[in-house]
């Protein structure tokens, strides 16, 4: 055999066996087509094999918790998550699914303790109004007053949330925040 032909014959075989790599799907691609396909107990048993095997990504662990919760395993999905957020704790929108994943579960202390969490990653308004509002629920005054003063450090637009932090803090008998706070609702909000 001539060698050109010889060289063509080998990379033909390195190039077909490189395609036939990339179309095979991979594990991930197989039970994803599964979960798509509604075939929820071939995908779950795809998605907890890999999730055993190490592969703790977003990609596994947001469809897993989704069948975990399809069929009412609440502890589960709320297990599946604390592993990823361990590996992964600056994902805000793992603690936001963690967070609700607490309230289907009914532990309400780690629901609040999880929206805490996302407050100091990255505070915003909702957050910080269902904290407080978790907080007022709960009567952890001193947290709610914390969560009200970071909230108008951030948001300052609403008079209520000045008025509802100086009730909190004449009712804790910090009169002089109390009154600090009047002094700045009047400033802002004349």
């Amino acid at each position: 055999m001539k060698p050109k032909v010889l060289i063509f014959l080998v990379l033909t075989a390195f190039a077909s066996v490189g395609i036939s790599t990339v179309l095979v799907p991979q594990p991930s691609e197989v039970a994803l087509i599964r979960f798509r396909n509604r075939e929820f107990d071939e995908a779950r048993r795809l998605y907890e094999k890999m999730w055993q095997e190490g592969r703790q990504t977003v990609e596994i662990a947001i469809p897993l918790t989704q069948l975990y919760l399809q069929d009412g395993a609440v502890d589960r999905a709320v297990e599946i998550m604390e592993t990823f957020i361990e590996a992964h704790p600056g994902d805000v929108e793992a603690h936001h699914k963690l967070a609700q994943y607490y309230q289907y579960a009914q532990r309400p202390n780690d629901y609040v303790r999880t929206l805490n969490t996302i407050a100091e990653l990255q505070p915003t308004e909702p957050v910080l109004r269902e904290l407080s509002a978790s907080y007022n629920f709960t009567g952890e005054y001193a947290e709610q007053i914390a969560t009200l003063q970071a909230l108008l450090d951030l948001h300052a637009e609403e008079p209520q949330d000045f008025i509802d932090l100086v009730h909190l803090q004449a009712n804790q008998g910090q009169y002089d925040a109390a009154l600090s706070t009047l002094e700045e609702l009047r400033s802002r909000h004349p």
